[in-house]
């Protein structure tokens, strides 16, 4: 059992990534479980196994996971507790040590919260949507040039794509995830990420109306060698708008050969919403 809390709090406290603390917290729930003896306790044990997968395939399972969980950490945390109490009961802090401790606590709280104030005071409370990781501007390029159709965008571009462009444009993919996509357009999509050459591949296969794509040296290529029926119609150091010729945001294509496009705002906004 000491085993699989020291795990599970080096995986809390240590690690970086989604999966490494679900891990962690998998371990304390083990414990937990580990520690009980009622055959309601391991039972519950076992939907909380098949929570915990749920939720490492997707974080939208993973209110499903503290639900079940909680019952197991409240009463497996409690019997440790009272342990560990029992002991610190012979070697009590002194009444120093116990307010320094404390004011360093108070200390640290002040100085996040004061942090938080100054974060929310500029922003207004609104997200921070970083320009090097989001397509800003290839999003305001297409709402200022009245962009309609399907839209051929990544995994991690695709919510911010609904905010800005719904209903005008539908997005092929976004963080609804296998809620609402079948699993061969997920799979199409990941394989474009890892190798950015397939999106061409994409682009013939589900023949989007407009295709915003990370850039990268083979969709550079596809930029300037668009497939047959496509054309390019903006570039930034982030991303690439290409337009099907024959699709319902022709008008873009058209405007574009005419060099009558509107740039994207100067700066657009990088605020969410």
């Amino acid at each position: 059992m000491g085993l699989l809390l020291a795990l599970g709090l080096a995986g809390l406290i240590l690690s970086l990534s989604r999966a490494g603390i679900a891990a962690g917290l998998i371990a304390l729930i083990l414990t937990a479980v580990a520690a009980g003896r009622s055959g309601i306790r391991k039972r519950l044990g076992v939907v909380l196994l098949v929570t915990a997968v749920a939720m490492l395939k997707h974080q939208r399972h993973a209110p499903f996971f503290v639900i079940t969980a909680a019952p197991l950490i409240a009463g497996g945390l409690s019997r440790m507790w009272r342990t560990v109490s029992r002991r610190l009961e012979r070697a009590l802090p002194s009444a120093g040590t116990t307010i320094s401790a404390a004011t360093g606590l108070l200390l640290i709280a002040v100085a996040e919260l004061a942090t938080s104030i100054v974060a929310i005071s500029a922003t207004g409370g609104r997200i921070f949507v970083d320009p090097e990781l989001y397509p800003v501007q290839a999003t305001d390029f297409l709402v200022r040039n009245h962009a309609a159709g399907r839209l051929l965008v990544p995994f991690e571009w695709g919510e911010y794509a609904i905010w800005h462009l719904y209903p005008s444009c539908r997005v092929s993919i976004d963080g609804r995830f296998r809620t609402v996509y079948p699993e061969r357009v997920l799979m199409d999509h990941y394989s474009a990420a890892v190798e950015p050459a397939k999106w061409a591949d994409l682009m013939d296969r589900y023949q989007p109306d407009l295709a915003v794509i990370p850039r990268s040296p083979s969709v550079d290529d596809l930029a300037r060698w668009p497939p047959a029926g496509w054309r390019m119609v903006y570039i930034d150091p982030l991303a690439v708008v290409l337009v099907r010729i024959d699709g319902t945001s022709s008008t873009i294509a058209e405007a574009a050969a005419r060099r009558m496009l509107a740039p994207p705002g100067q700066p657009p906004s990088v605020f969410f919403p």
